[in-house]
């Protein structure tokens, strides 16, 4: 979802030539797959690719192998063009894209990547290296630069977390994402019994990660009281109705006993109208476009609580942030308002912006109720702490939203929202690529075109949208 705009605002540019590229949500591998033919083989030498589902591994770890070798085959022509330093021309193939694929939650991307060594032979030294040379004259290097400076840690050019379930997952009943296939109340991303990634393609260099969660959506309709049922469907699910659906849920399991199947769930919530105190009704089955399925926001709930989706988000951002390079971009697809509230905040903070709870924060910390029993001049050198400890800018002052197009032609993009995070210290992303934006445009077959194209539409986006991080 969302794929141009992913493609616009990762694109290469003078400024920007990611040689390392992170999706931490890789699910079935079509943005990574994209990433490869934007930027091609010469300058993209390292992808990583995150999922704690091992099914979405297997299936994209060939893919992926299969198109980094062909951009490489279709790269060698335009090399044996192009002159060498001694003036001949290029000889030798062109080696594809380094693949790795690494199960586990994006939630722990800081760990993840601490085990990926830097490719300090083919890229030369590590970023934060560089940018700490830059920036210092003192002979003191702190610890942990010297530690990241080992692995891709803080040498991340370009990363993408399309949260949220995939449609691969959601397809498959023995999942139990969909209210509109039977299969077990599951709901897990991620599960032990699924095995590893290994496997997961010939050369890929897949590693299995941590454990995976073990709370499933059976357990917790079947075993959470009827209090505890209402307050998740009104926070995770954003539901009006939550004691009504909460009492339907309890009242089932009494009299028919646990519920086990996504279909006796959704037939214990009801496909009768579902009315609040105002009066207002929802019709089961969603007969209109836009209406939705009664059983919608409880099985939001439910998937977010299993999989402990907002907390680890929560994690996530601030992670995948500090694992940029100096200049590196975060771009993050979010689905519904619970999730895009974490990640804007997340990257206001990183920006030095205070949020609506960090004024709050603030004031408690002053010893006020609120922001304005704290003095002007303590208020004033408080957000000039907060913008002096800023590491970078957000892009998106406003998420940006699919297209009509694209909703007509995938509905499930309908609530996608993408905000894209920078971080300071750029100039060439990693250091700088092979694969600026005129060589980029010069490539076989208009690919490099379209990827001028593609960052010149963001440049207008970003005039469009603002480049500071204001309230949405």
């Amino acid at each position: 979802m969302l794929l141009d705009e992913v493609l616009a605002a990762l694109a290469p540019s003078a400024a920007f030539r990611p040689r390392t590229y992170v999706d931490g949500t890789l699910g079935a591998g079509g943005h990574a797959s994209a990433m490869l033919g934007l930027h091609g083989p010469r300058a993209l030498r390292l992808l990583v690719g995150v999922d704690v589902d091992a099914t979405a591994l297997a299936l994209a770890g060939p893919r992926l192998v299969a198109a980094a070798a062909a951009e490489a085959r279709r790269a060698e022509p335009q090399q044996q063009q192009q002159p060498d330093v001694g003036g001949s021309p290029s000889a030798g193939p062109i080696s594809p894209t380094a693949i790795r694929l690494l199960r586990g939650n994006h939630a722990d991307v800081e760990r993840l990547l601490a085990g990926v060594p830097w490719p300090e032979a083919e890229l030369g030294p590590h970023p934060a290296l560089a940018a700490a040379d830059r920036s210092s004259s003192t002979t003191t290097t702190t610890t942990t630069t010297t530690k990241n400076a080992a692995t891709l840690l803080g040498g991340v050019d370009a990363m993408l977390l399309d949260l949220g379930v995939s449609s691969m997952q959601i397809d498959d009943p023995g999942r139990g994402f969909s209210f509109m296939r039977d299969g077990p109340l599951d709901m897990r991303m991620g599960r032990a019994e699924d095995g590893d990634a290994n496997g997961a393609g010939a050369g890929a260099g897949a590693d299995a990660a941590s454990s995976q969660p073990t709370l499933t959506a059976a357990d917790i309709v079947n075993t959470w009281s009827e209090a505890a049922l209402a307050e998740l469907i009104r926070d995770y699910g954003e539901e009006k109705m939550w004691r009504r659906v909460a009492a339907r849920i309890v009242r089932a399991r009494e009299e028919k006993g646990p519920l086990l199947t996504t279909s006796q769930l959704t037939a214990a919530i009801g496909r009768t109208a579902l009315r609040s105190s105002s009066g207002a009704s929802r019709s089961g089955g969603g007969s209109r476009s836009s209406e939705i399925h009664p059983a919608t926001r409880t099985f939001q709930a439910l998937r977010i609580a299993v999989n402990d989706e907002l907390g680890g988000l929560g994690r996530a951002i601030p992670a995948a942030i500090a694992a940029l390079a100096p200049g590196g971009r975060l771009a993050v697809i979010s689905f519904h308002s619970l999730e895009d509230r974490v990640v804007k905040h997340a990257m206001l903070r990183a920006a030095g912006k205070p949020t609506p709870d960090d004024e709050l924060a603030m004031a408690q910390a002053l010893g006020g109720a609120s922001s304005s029993s704290a003095t002007a001049a303590d208020r004033d050198a408080w957000r000039l702490g907060r913008e002096a400890a800023a590491v970078g800018r957000v892009l998106t002052r406003r998420p940006v939203l699919p297209g009509e197009a694209e909703v007509a032609r995938n509905p499930r993009a309908r609530s996608a929202k993408l905000r894209v995070f920078e971080k300071f210290g750029g100039g060439g992303g990693g250091g700088g690529g092979a694969d600026g934006e005129e060589e980029a445009a010069a490539r076989d077959g208009g690919g490099g075109k379209k990827a001028t194209h593609r960052s010149k539409k963001w440049r207008r986006l970003e005039e469009e949208e603002g480049e500071e991080g204001g309230a949405a």
